[in-house]
């Protein structure tokens, strides 16, 4: 959140992770390519291993 400027993720209790919150944001296991946008900040997942985010690209958009 600091590093991004942002004020607050969502329902912050139900996560600890930036892992959690893309599984959070998706409802559902993440896959690779998987994207959303949240506070003008596209979250794709790049890299699994297993179900855990290995790699994430965050894009702050225009």
């Amino acid at each position: 959140m600091r590093s991004l400027d942002i004020e607050e993720f969502p329902d912050r209790i139900q996560y600890e992770t930036i892992g959690g919150f893309i599984t959070y944001s998706l409802k559902r296991l993440p896959k690779r390519t998987d994207f959303f946008v949240h506070e003008g900040y596209k979250f794709e997942v790049l890299d699994l291993e297993g179900v855990r985010v290995e790699q994430l690209l965050v894009t702050k958009l225009k």
